[in-house]
């Protein structure tokens, strides 16, 4: 029986109100990373005013959601939906720049797709 890897990395600087998050998902997303994701970034964004949040999201080993996290995602996007700024997506997979064009149609923020972490790290920094 051969074992699927599955692994959600976090990192997080705060300056203020300016958030910054970098996360590397490998495999299926599940409940239990939502479960341990959203109350860390609550409590980071409990003393922000005005928080202002940029993401740097590696998903190239990403393999989807598991239905249940599916709809954490979308209960944690509509909660939180003002105080994005960008968001980086890097990945290698035709489907996934397409989600990220079509997701740009009905989000106030920018999203973009790269091929290229470096590439990625830089434009969500500037």
């Amino acid at each position: 029986m051969s074992t699927k890897e599955h692994q959600f990395l976090v990192g997080v600087k705060r300056l203020d109100d300016t958030v910054f998050m970098a996360l590397s998902i490998s495999g299926k997303f599940t409940h239990e990373d939502y479960e341990r994701f959203v109350p860390m970034v609550e409590n980071i964004l409990k003393d922000c005013k005005e928080p202002s949040i940029s993401v740097l999201a590696d998903i190239r080993k990403f393999e989807g959601w598991e239905i249940h996290a599916m709809w954490d995602d979308l209960k944690f996007s509509l909660k939180h939906f003002t105080k994005f700024n960008k968001i980086a997506v890097v990945g290698n997979k035709k489907w996934e720049e397409f989600i990220v064009k079509i997701s740009n149609l009905w989000t106030p923020y920018e999203i973009v797709f790269f091929e290229d972490y470096d590439e990625a790290t830089e434009w969500v920094k500037g």
